[in-house]
Order: C-alpha cells, then sequence, then structure tokens
C-alpha cells in the first residue's frame, strides 16, 4: 500500500474532491477554483485550507516531484485557475474511480502491450507507437458490442489527465479542435507493465516520485512519507507548466498515515457483474444502478441521510426480481443460496425500513433527533443481497429468448 492510499480524510476534505469531480463529470472540464471557493464560502468552510491540507508523497525541493489526489498546487491560486483530480483520486472518490479510474487501468494495459508489439519504421529506429481517440472509440465491450469500454468524457480527458501523471509520459502528438488527438506511447509505461488495479498503479507511482524526490531533497529523512503543509519554507516549487517558480511554499512535515481505509460501500466488482447479468435478462436495471453509484457518492461524502434513503430506495426497488412484492416478502420467503447468512441479512434490511422512514418523515421539533453514519447498515448487507439478484438475473432469459419447449418442432 501507498501513503495516499493509507490517508484517512476528513468529511470535509473528502466533501472537496466530490465537488471538483461532479463538476468535471456534469461539464468536462476542470472547474475554476473561485467556483470552488464559492461552493464551500456557502458552506461556512475554507476550501484552500482543504486543498493545503490534502496529502502528497514527495517534496517541494528543485527537480523533485509531487503527487496527491489533486495536481501541484501554486503558491498563488487564482480564481480563473481551472483545479484538476489526478488518478490517485480514484482512490477516495467512487466517481472519479468509476469515470477515469477503472477506464485508466484498462487503456495502461493497452498502451503497454501497444509499446511491446511496436515495429520500427525502418530499421534500426526505436520503434514510435502511436494511440489515438479514435482507436479508444473503436474499442466495445465483449459482452456487448453497442457497449463503449472507454466512456466520451474520458477519451476527451485522457490526454490531459496523463500530462499531471509524474511517472508516465506520453507525447501529444496531433489534437484536433474537435477533440480527437493522437498520443505517443513511450517506454515510461513498462513500469508499469503488471499493474491491474489503480492502487497498484497508484502504490508505483508513490514509489517513484518518493525514488525521485529523494535525489534531490535537502531532507532526505522526510521524503517518501505522507505529507501536509507547515509554515516557513525557503524552497520554491514547479508551476503546473513544468517551469519552477522561486516563490517560497509550505515545507512538508511527516504525518503517520492513519490505521484504517473507507473503500466503496459498494465494490466496483458487485457493480459491474450487476450490470453485465442485466444484457441478458428481461430486467431493465438503470435506475438500480443510479441508485448503487449515489450510494457510493454519498457514502464516500459522509451524508448519513442520504445513504439511508438510497438504501431504503434499493430495497424498495429490487424484490420483483425475486418474484415478491416488497421486500419484507423477500427476506422472509426467499430461498437464498446462503439461507443461513444470506436471510439474516436480508431480515436486518427489512426491519432497517423503520429506521429509513425515521430519517426521511420525522418533522423537525423543539429537540434534536440527528442521524450519523454508524446508523448506515454494513456495506456486507446490501452487497450479499446484489450478490443473489445477480444470480437471479443470470437465471432469467431475456423477453426475446423463448423458453425451451419439450416438443419438437414440426418439421
Amino acid at each position: 500500500m501507498n501513503a495516499l492510499a493509507d490517508a484517512s480524510l476528513e468529511p470535509a476534505q473528502r466533501k472537496l474532491l466530490v465537488h471538483i469531480a461532479e463538476a468535471w463529470l456534469r461539464t468536462g472540464e476542470w472547474p475554476q477554483w473561485g467556483y470552488i471557493q464559492h461552493t464551500f464560502d456557502r458552506l461556512d468552510l475554507d476550501a484552500e485550507d482543504l486543498l493545503r491540507s490534502l496529502p502528497r508523497v514527495g517534496a517541494h525541493t528543485v527537480f523533485a516531484a509531487s503527487y496527491g489526489y489533486t495536481t501541484a498546487i501554486p503558491h498563488h491560486l487564482g480564481e480563473n485557475d481551472p483545479i484538476h483530480l489526478t488518478i490517485a483520486a480514484s482512490l477516495v472518490v467512487e466517481q472519479v474511480m468509476e469515470a477515469i479510474g477503472i477506464p485508466f487501468s484498462k487503456v495502461l494495459q493497452k498502451m503497454v502491450r501497444a509499446y511491446l508489439q511496436a515495429e520500427p519504421s525502418h530499421p534500426g529506429e526505436a520503434p514510435r507507437p502511436l494511440m489515438s481517440s479514435s482507436d479508444l472509440r473503436r474499442v466495445y465491450s465483449r459482452h456487448d458490442h453497442h457497449q463503449r469500454i472507454y466512456p466520451d468524457p474520458f477519451i476527451r480527458a485522457l490526454p490531459e489527465l496523463m500530462l499531471y501523471e509524474p511517472a508516465i509520459a506520453a507525447r501529444n502528438k496531433a489534437r484536433s479542435e474537435d477533440g480527437e488527438w493522437q498520443l505517443e506511447i513511450t517506454r515510461s509505461v513498462l513500469l508499469f507493465r503488471d499493474v491491474r488495479h489503480i492502487a497498484d498503479y497508484v502504490d508505483k507511482t508513490c514509489e517513484t516520485v518518493t525514488a525521485t524526490a529523494a535525489q534531490y531533497a535537502g531532507d532526505t529523512g522526510r521524503t517518501g512519507s505522507l505529507l501536509v503543509p507547515t509554515s516557513d519554507s525557503q524552497f520554491g516549487s514547479f508551476d503546473e507548466t513544468g517551469l519552477w517558480d522561486p516563490t517560497p511554499v509550505p515545507p512538508l512535515a511527516p504525518l503517520a498515515p492513519p490505521a484504517d481505509t473507507r473503500p466503496p460501500y459498494l465494490d466496483a466488482e458487485t457493480l459491474d457483474d450487476l450490470e453485465d447479468a442485466a444484457h441478458n435478462t428481461q430486467w431493465q436495471i438503470g435506475k438500480l444502478l443510479a441508485l448503487c453509484h449515489e450510494l457510493n457518492s454519498n457514502h464516500a461524502a459522509q451524508n448519513p441521510y442520504a445513504c439511508v434513503a438510497l438504501v431504503r430506495a434499493i430495497t424498495d426497488h429490487i424484490p420483483p426480481i425475486f418474484g415478491h412484492k416488497d421486500f419484507a416478502q423477500v427476506a422472509a420467503n426467499h430461498s437464498f443460496s446462503m439461507q443461513r447468512t444470506d436471510k439474516a441479512h436480508a431480515k436486518y434490511l427489512a426491519d432497517f425500513k423503520d429506521i429509513a422512514h425515521d430519517a426521511l418523515h420525522r418533522p423537525i421539533g423543539p429537540s434534536v433527533h440527528t442521524h450519523t453514519m454508524d446508523d448506515v447498515p454494513a456495506p456486507t448487507r446490501l452487497r450479499a443481497i446484489l450478490r443473489e439478484l445477480i444470480t437471479l438475473m443470470r437465471k432469467t432469459p431475456p423477453p426475446h429468448e423463448p423458453a425451451a419447449s419439450a416438443t419438437p418442432p414440426t418439421p
């Protein structure tokens, strides 16, 4: 593991990253810093303090490197400056994992293969493999030939995303006004030859940044730590264009990483299997997937009322797949694959409806009655129900596929 993966963020820090991600997801452009500031001013929070408090690895010394959930933060952050997230933000923001992290892990292996399989244009020359936006648009799911592997927003953003990843280089060879691009893949991708998951990618990137920082830092004992700003520095830093800015920036002090982490409420594998099962079934699960992704987002932002409501919404939505009208009937009558364990999970979620009802419908009064994240059911309970639902969906034929007949057709 690495310092970024091990870090446990405060709710306000996580909310900052979620707001940046949501702005990008809505517009396809990274938001201006003034927009983020205004959003947090309304919440009575200092966005810049939160931004500078986010963990980073590396060191702000000449020719060194640092890496965090956002790109390098200049000493003066103007209102019109865009604020970018990095691939590392996938580890702590579910929206970024879905929109950027998962497709990036796939495209990284595509680049590795392209580099290793490339042939030189002329004998004795180094190969110069290329990858283009049109190459990615031609890649479709092996399960559904109408579903692209790489979403259009990710394809449009990829060259800029790679610009801010310190351990990998891909030269921008061409980019048109309509957003089409072409990249030259360099040998740097071989560093990630065995990487299959984003956590491994971030781990390898942190190792590389730490090693680079150690070569140039005046105090090598501090490189590789989880870093947060303090005060009074004699160093400058690189700006986001790669030019050295001699303006003093805060030095870096070590902070021991916390022991616990917060994975997504519903893991990506379960959501992938749910979407895959829907390709060959009569059930339309667009709303279910939307509820699941919103639950992950609100769990990451630690919004207890939204989480409570979304868990109830999911259990209210899925009973027809089990052949019942409501979830209480599912808990009472369905024969689960692991009957004793999963039935207990189902019964807990059926009883949880009272807590959700309290959170949603209790009117305001003179006394304060609040809910916290501790009131949200343990993720394993809903995951178990969704795994059972996936099993049922895979047994249900699609509407265009008639059930097998025992009577052979008349010749």
